[in-house]
């Protein structure tokens, strides 16, 4: 019974199974994980303080990057210990229903894509490939520039040449870095049984300074994930300066296709 200052906390839905290895999993308020069962599926659940995790205190909780970090890590640990034991469809951070009865409802009218969704990611694993483009390092970079130059005749102009070839430079070595990352991903989409393409990330995140290129979430079966690895590995050498960084395996968060909601 939820009480009327409490919430329910989604993690992940799975096909109706015992599941004795919940007993011991706590979540991301420290509560017990438990199950809402309905139309043959189970939803993984568990019960959260309102104060805490209410509509109008957890956006700005989530702003702060500690408190986002550690309900992160508590919610994807509980989706961890499930996809290690049965097929896991994971649901995103902050995915909230006032009560197990709106969660029973939600199995019952998303029932069709959630089993669709078991379905296609059963057997497979989730892998990341991000691609950043190379730095790119002009002759006039390389030269220091003093104030004399600047201030010597003509400097100024010289000065904007300068920069006017290094953009260029640059500009050109990001355009071959799309290109070489579209290579990469139409090699990884042949090993992989769906793909998505992320928008990029922002450099304070990734911290890489120049840009991404790629940004690929691939859904791979699991007797491909080591084939997988290694064409990551023979196309991050052959790719003319773009760098590749495989991340993985994960829960197919990019496959679940249930969005965040408070209901």
């Amino acid at each position: 019974m939820v009480r009327a200052d409490e919430g329910v906390w989604l993690y992940a839905v799975t096909r109706e199974v015992p599941a004795p290895w919940l007993a011991d999993l706590t979540g991301v308020d420290g509560e017990q994980i438990r199950v809402v069962v309905s139309t043959g599926l189970m939803a993984i659940v568990g019960t959260v303080d309102l104060a805490d995790f209410g509509e109008q205190v957890l956006p700005a909780r989530l702003e702060d990057i500690d408190v986002l970090a550690a309900l992160a890590r508590d919610h994807d640990g509980v989706i961890e210990a499930a996809v290690h034991r049965v097929t896991t469809a994971p649901m995103r951070l902050a995915t909230m229903y006032f009560d197990d009865a709106r969660v029973g409802q939600m199995l019952k009218d998303h029932h069709d894509d959630l089993d669709r969704t078991l379905r296609l990611i059963d057997g497979c694993e989730e892998w990341g490939v991000k691609g950043f483009a190379p730095t790119v390092t002009t002759p006039a970079q390389r030269e220091p520039e003093t104030s004399a130059s600047r201030d010597a005749p003509g400097g100024g102009a010289a000065y904007l040449r300068r920069r006017r070839n290094q953009l260029m430079a640059r500009d050109e070595s990001e355009n071959m870095a799309y290109r070489r990352a579209e290579l990469v991903h139409d090699s990884l989409v042949r090993l992989s049984k769906l793909e998505r393409r992320h928008p990029p990330q922002d450099p304070k995140l990734t911290g890489v300074d120049t840009a991404m290129v790629l940004n690929g979430a691939y859904l791979v079966p699991r007797e491909r994930a080591a084939t997988f690895a290694e064409t990551v590995a023979v196309l991050g050498r052959q790719a003319g300066g773009l760098r590749l960084e495989l991340t993985g395996p994960w829960p197919a968060y990019s496959f679940t296709g249930l969005r965040e909601t408070t209901t």
